[in-house]
């Protein structure tokens, strides 16, 4: 009885403790990047599914229209991807793997951001690959459908319910749980640890996907050129893997398990460094796909491009700048 009876005392003080840190900022900001994270898996499996289409033979029957819309919508979920993974980078390089008030506003921002593109993409890949069966307006009904439905339940619900309940959330802004505080490198390396752990299954997917591309007949057809880039890409991802799963090498033979700050530096820029050559190889299948699309070679460049600008310049150009404005006020006060 006397066991029972402790037992459901720790559950109580568990659930309170639970219950503190999510009110606190710390909480709210591990829900926000678990929620985002949620997400950024299954856009890096959505992504080389979407590239292995291109490879299918059921490919070349589609109508010109549905293989533009297919190769848009991969476009559109590289976008997605890159906005789902830019609060790491923000996080380490902008807050310096603090958390912030800041942090919580541009991960809630940013994922909400991201949803749209989403809903966009999959009714694309749905009209495609129902296209077969249903025929061309059929599926393009039942895409857009979907497309509405996503839309309706992603943004129109959460603004119907923020529109009934603005009292409650301005009290909920106002709160003073929600201070700024450093938190112990215990939780700094967890979250920088955490973050690599979402990117590396997707990629390690991404990277299995592309090795199957190599086998299908569909790939032997392809330039040579565009070959050599597939390879390119290949190998840039298989280079992302390795650098993220350096850093718990180096957690155990180097630090032997122990939490250091020297540690989560490590594993900031390891993880940080491993983005650059996924952008690479995700825009190097991207002008693959292109190009089979739309046989144009200069046209494919610049849309690979343009999408590699976009990637490293949210990645990398946007969080120093916002880093560099963040910090300028406390350089001044320094000084002073």
């Amino acid at each position: 009885m006397a066991a029972t009876v402790r037992l459901q005392r720790a559950a109580q003080e568990s659930t309170s403790k639970q219950g503190q840190e999510g009110a606190s900022l710390q909480g709210k900001i591990k829900n926000a990047l678990d929620e985002a994270r949620m997400l950024v898996l299954g856009s890096e499996v959505l992504v080389g599914a979407a590239f292995r289409t291109f490879f299918q033979p059921g490919f070349e029957k589609l109508p010109a229209a549905l293989k533009g819309a297919l190769a848009g919508a991969t476009g559109l979920m590289l976008i997605v991807l890159m906005l789902l993974m830019l609060p790491g980078p923000y996080h380490e390089i902008t807050e310096h793997g603090q958390d912030t008030k800041a942090l919580r506003e541009f991960v809630t921002h940013v994922a909400g951001l991201a949803l749209a593109p989403f809903a966009l993409s999959l009714g694309a890949i749905v009209a495609a690959v129902m296209e077969p069966t249903l025929g061309l307006k059929a599926a393009v009904g039942l895409a857009a459908g979907g497309v509405v439905t996503a839309l309706v339940c992603w943004y129109g619900i959460e603004l119907v319910a923020r529109h009934l309940k603005p009292r409650e959330r301005e009290m909920g802004q106002n709160q003073d749980d929600e201070e700024e505080k450093p938190i112990p490198v215990n939780d700094k390396i967890l979250q920088v640890l955490t973050e690599a752990r979402v990117v590396l299954p997707g990629a390690q997917a991404l990277l299995g996907f592309q090795f199957i591309s190599m086998f299908s007949d569909s790939f032997s057809q392809l330039p040579e050129s565009s070959k050599l880039v597939h390879v390119g890409s290949l190998a840039a991802v298989a280079l992302c893997v390795v650098f993220l799963m350096t850093p718990p090498a180096y957690h155990r033979l180097v630090e032997d398990g122990e939490a250091t700050e020297a540690f989560h530096r490590f594993a900031s820029r390891m993880t940080l460094l491993a983005m650059a050559p996924l952008a690479f190889g995700l825009c190097g299948d991207f002008f693959v796909v292109l190009r089979k699309v739309t046989n144009a070679v200069p046209g494919s460049c610049v849309g690979a491009a343009l999408m590699l600008t976009l990637f490293l310049g949210c990645w990398f150009g946007l969080t120093y700048a916002l880093r560099r404005r963040h910090d300028r006020p406390k350089l001044a006060l320094a000084r002073t």
